[in-house]
């Protein structure tokens, strides 16, 4: 298989796994804004199973992408739906790092 078929299919994969697993990230969001937002994000060890498994798949996405198509000019030829799996998992990386300031234990590796 062609690496660039291969950066696709890693791509495609990888964001299927971090529309499933932003499920958990979006109920985490949505029980701290209101219960209280002011404390620490809290959540059970399924949960944060979840969320590291959301921000595995964006940073593979993004890796994929920096590592495998750019040094290679390869980025110009991949199709648009590509560029659009990329850039949700940036947005989603930009989200969870707004996590990540309220200094949540379950986002540092």
């Amino acid at each position: 298989m062609a690496k660039q078929t291969r950066c696709i299919l890693t791509i495609e994969y990888e964001y299927a796994q971090l529309c499933v697993f932003s499920l958990a990230l979006q109920a985490a969001i949505n029980r701290n804004c209101r219960d209280n937002a002011n404390s620490r994000l809290e959540s059970s060890s399924e949960e944060e199973k979840h969320l590291r498994e959301t921000v595995r798949a964006a940073r593979t996405v993004l890796r994929t992408v920096l590592d495998d198509l750019r040094p290679y000019g390869s980025l110009t030829y991949i199709p648009v739906r590509s560029y659009s799996r990329l850039l949700g998992a940036t947005l989603i990386l930009l989200k969870v790092s707004g996590f990540v300031s309220l200094d949540c234990p379950f986002f540092y590796f």
